[in-house]
């Protein structure tokens, strides 16, 4: 008995944005409504993308073992 892979009707994250948060500059990823994977070197910024989505869930910082506080994962020399 197989079933077809349908998205969810609700509760689909469609785009990731991050400005000026940890290492990224200016971000902004398009998902799609099944699995998405996101690959890079080390230190591309992988993790920060994760982070953010645990940020804007409604995570704390310390959760994510990135930063201590929401400040702490500005960009360096940004606000």
């Amino acid at each position: 008995n197989q079933r077809e892979n349908v998205a969810s009707e609700s509760g689909v994250i469609e785009e990731v944005r991050c400005r000026n948060f940890m290492c990224h500059g200016n971000l902004r990823i398009k998902l799609g409504p099944l699995i998405n994977f996101i690959i890079g070197h080390n230190g591309s910024g992988k993790s920060a993308v994760l982070t953010a989505l645990t940020m804007c869930l409604g995570g704390k910082a310390t959760a994510t073992n990135r930063g201590t506080s929401m400040k702490s994962l500005i960009k360096e020399d940004q606000e």
